[in-house]
């Protein structure tokens, strides 16, 4: 035992005094990394100005239109319920802003004009307004408004104005706009001969207008360039006008015989459901009222009901906003009602805005709801807009100061 520990206290004595006469090496303590700081921006915030229109699909995501102080158009997007928005006009490409339609929060198309080659053109984008492709450099039509059911399937509808008259022309596209194939339609036998086959005509000036999916086509007859008619004249086809029904459905009880109407176009919730909104004008030496009568069907427009009540003073523009069977929005006179039982009876809301034109030189020229608690509103005196949201159902609105995001 012993010859086996002696060597061992060598080996840890020779270990100790080469250590002791060795001089120290330092071993480098890491240094933790860092990032350094973020810089800070500058940028000062952009107002959006020159807001002409607001299209939102939800609570938080949505488009708009709005004018640059050149005049020239510009496409704005947010997701933050308009605080914040980002400029997606299509880079390079002559867009014409009424021509539009807004899918959801990534889909959208926009309609092009080359003025060197005078061609119309369409554009879409799916992703946000971040790219946008030209899907058709040659449309049929011109400036004409857009639905889209979904990302392939949509129509257009072109209308060719003058004299009094409207030439309705109707598009449909299964490919997204890459291309168009017009409808077939036919008119109702009641009606005045069209210049060309396939052609809807209208009376311009007696608020005649025309509503069409793929299941309905309604047209409502006005008779705001003639005398009273004393009651609501619309024709309905299920078959894209190979058969008609017309109908002539009696006004709300009241001093309403001697009205001059004006039919809008149906709001159509299922293939079944429907609300019709009537504009029902009475003119006095002094004034003229107009007032709001709502008709509905459950058959697809085949048959209508009235409601028994009358909206008194209502806006003959934006007549009546409907976001669900039961709850919408209407102007009436300087403020804004509410109904939640599909029409009625309606609630006065004071907003602290004012909705009518003729009473003001601020008013409200545009709102819209996404459900019945959430809604926007733009506000005008003139020369400077102001974009409004309330999530109160309309009761009340609190001011924005949107900025473009850097």
């Amino acid at each position: 035992m012993r010859n086996r520990i002696l060597p061992l206290l060598l080996v840890l004595l020779l270990t100790a005094c080469t250590a002791a006469g060795a001089p120290a090496t330092a071993v480098p303590t890491p240094t933790p990394s860092v990032p350094p700081p973020a810089p800070t921006s500058t940028a000062v915030p952009v107002p959006v100005s020159g807001l002409t229109s607001v299209s939102m699909i939800d609570a938080r995501t949505g488009w708009a239109w709005a004018t640059r102080p050149d005049s020239s158009f510009q496409l704005l997007r947010t997701a933050d319920g308009g605080l914040t928005w980002r400029d997606v006009t299509p880079a390079n490409l002559p867009i014409v802003s009424s021509g539009s339609f807004f899918l959801d929060g990534q889909t959208a198309w926009v309609q092009l004009y080359d003025a060197n080659s005078n061609a119309n053109g369409l554009a879409a984008t799916a992703d946000g307004g971040r790219t946008w492709a030209t899907v058709d450099a040659s449309l049929p039509f011109v400036n004409a408004g857009l639905t889209f059911s979904d990302d392939r399937n949509g129509w257009a509808e072109s209308a060719d104005v003058g004299a009094g008259n409207a030439f309705i022309n109707l598009y449909a596209t299964a490919d997204g706009g890459a291309s168009w194939t017009q409808l077939a339609l036919q008119g109702p036998p009641s009606q005045t001969a069209a210049s060309t086959p396939a052609t809807i005509h209208l009376c311009n000036i007696c608020g005649d207008q025309l509503y069409y999916d793929p299941q309905h086509l309604v047209l409502t007859y006005g008779d705001l360039a003639s005398e009273a008619g004393g009651a609501v004249r619309l024709s309905v086809s299920t078959d894209l006008g190979k058969t008609w029904k017309d109908l002539r459905l009696p006004l709300p009880a009241g001093p309403y015989a001697s009205d001059l109407i004006a039919p809008h176009a149906p709001i159509f919730f299922t293939p079944q459901d429907a609300l019709l909104p009537v504009q029902m004008t009475r003119n006095t030496a002094s004034s003229s009222d107009s007032d709001l009568a709502l008709y509905a069907t459950h058959d697809g427009g085949l048959t209508w009901s009235g409601l028994p009540t009358v909206l008194e003073n209502a806006s003959p523009f934006d007549l009546a906003s409907f976001v669900t069977p039961l709850d919408g929005f209407a102007r009436c006179g300087n403020d804004l009602c509410s109904t939640n039982d599909g029409g009625l009876t309606w609630q006065t809301l004071s907003t602290g805005l004012n909705f009518d034109s003729s009473t003001s030189s601020t008013y409200v020229f545009q709102f819209q709801f996404v459900n019945p608690t959430t809604g926007w509103a733009i506000t005008t005196d003139g020369t400077t807009s102001v974009l409004w949201v309330t999530t109160s159902n309309g009761a009340s609105w609190a001011k924005l100061a949107p900025v473009l995001a850097p």
